[in-house]
């Protein structure tokens, strides 16, 4: 018997934890370096929240994480660490979609 937290596995969202986690982490680490200080940092850690919620709402994470890179691009800044993220929502909206529409938009 499998455990289940959020409705889905607890494996699953260990998961999920840890790929926001790695996101989170490419964002305080860069917050010296990167261009937009604080700012691009806040940007990056809403991308990991996002990102936890990547299999349960797929359409939903890749909107908000494309809304989140276009206006990096907008601020004018280069690509980030945390932009991964981009590419994790991607593939969550071709892996994770419900209707096949969503997976051919996000693909590249």
């Amino acid at each position: 018997m499998s455990r289940e937290v959020f409705g889905r596995p607890l494996r699953s969202v260990l998961f999920d934890a840890a790929v926001s986690c790695w996101v989170v982490l490419f964002s305080v680490v860069g917050t010296v370096t990167q261009p937009g200080g604080w700012k691009s940092t806040l940007i990056g850690v809403v991308m990991a929240v996002a990102v936890f919620f990547r299999r349960a709402h797929p359409t939903v994470v890749g909107a908000v994480v494309a809304v989140l890179a276009l206006l990096q691009v907008v601020l004018g800044w280069e690509p980030i660490a945390f932009d991964v993220a981009v590419l994790i929502a991607m593939y969550s909206v071709v892996k994770y979609a419900d209707r096949l529409r969503d997976g051919i938009i996000a693909a590249p």
